[in-house]
């Protein structure tokens, strides 16, 4: 069995992740509105969010930073965004909860899915495929 790389590796979880939470957001309007509600009404699962992504963030960048002129680049930017957001929720969370109500607007619920769907697609083929 060939050992896969830490970017093979990390593109395999995140294609998994971005690829189960796009046909919900396309089947249902107000996905992310309800999510953004039920976070911005529920201190407790906004801290627990935020230690999950400063965790993830952490974990992705200690076995992936690296900058460079490839497609794994953009594993380095997801674990560094994981981690700003994660630190920002935990130390700032009224800052925070201040800004969800822009993931409820409708434009958002209607690209973000897509985004997620292309992210997706992208790190499963150069995850499994490439």
């Amino acid at each position: 069995m060939n050992e896969a790389s830490a970017s093979v590796i990390i593109a395999r979880a995140l294609a998994v992740i971005y690829l189960a939470v796009a046909p919900g957001a396309l089947i249902r309007k107000n996905y992310f509105s309800d999510i953004m509600s039920g976070l911005s009404s529920n201190m407790a699962l906004l801290y627990l969010s935020g230690m999950l992504a400063t965790l993830i963030g952490i974990v992705i960048i200690h076995a992936h930073n690296a900058w460079t002129s490839d497609w794994t680049v953009l594993i380095t930017v997801v674990g560094w965004a994981a981690l700003i957001k994660g630190v920002v929720i935990i130390a700032c969370p009224d800052f925070f909860r201040a800004r969800l109500a822009f993931w409820s607007l409708p434009i958002i619920n209607r690209i973000l899915p897509w985004l997620c769907l292309a992210l997706g697609a992208l790190f499963a083929y150069c995850g499994f495929f490439a």
